[in-house]
C-alpha cells in the first residue's frame, strides 16, 4: 500500500537523480560565481497524482490511501521551480521524465533484492 499522509493537493517536482547530478557539476563549473540558479523540474504534479502513478508502475496495482482531508479553505501548496536562467544560460535540460525516472527506480529497487 502506497499511503500519502497528507490530502495529496501539493504541487512538486521531481528530477531523476542523475539529471540532478549533471545539474549541480554543470552550475558548480559553468555557473556564474554567487548567481541563483533553481534546479528541478518544471512539471507539476500532485502528490496524489504521484502516488497513483506510482502504484501503476506495480503489478499488482497497490492501494493507495489518501489519509488526509483537504482544508476548508484550501490554499494549495506550489513548489514547482522557475529553472530558465539554468537552461538558457547553461543549456540545462531534464532527460529523464518522470514516469521514466519511476520504472528506473523500481528496475533497480528490484535488481538489489528489494
Amino acid at each position: 500500500m502506497i499511503t500519502v499522509k497528507g490530502d495529496g493537493t501539493p504541487y512538486r517536482s521531481y528530477l531523476y537523480a542523475s539529471d540532478m547530478a549533471i545539474w549541480l557539476w554543470t552550475i558548480l563549473f559553468c555557473g556564474k560565481s554567487c548567481r541563483p540558479y533553481n534546479v528541478g523540474s518544471e512539471e507539476a504534479i500532485t502528490i496524489k497524482d504521484l502516488a497513483y502513478g506510482i502504484a501503476k508502475a506495480f503489478s499488482p496495482y497497490p492501494a493507495v490511501a489518501i489519509r488526509g482531508s483537504a482544508a476548508r479553505a484550501p490554499r494549495v501548496e506550489y513548489y514547482v521551480p522557475d529553472t530558465t536562467r539554468a537552461c538558457t544560460e547553461l543549456g540545462l535540460r531534464q532527460t529523464i521524465s518522470l514516469a521514466k525516472g519511476i520504472d528506473k527506480t523500481i528496475s533497480w529497487f528490484r535488481s538489489v533484492g528489494f
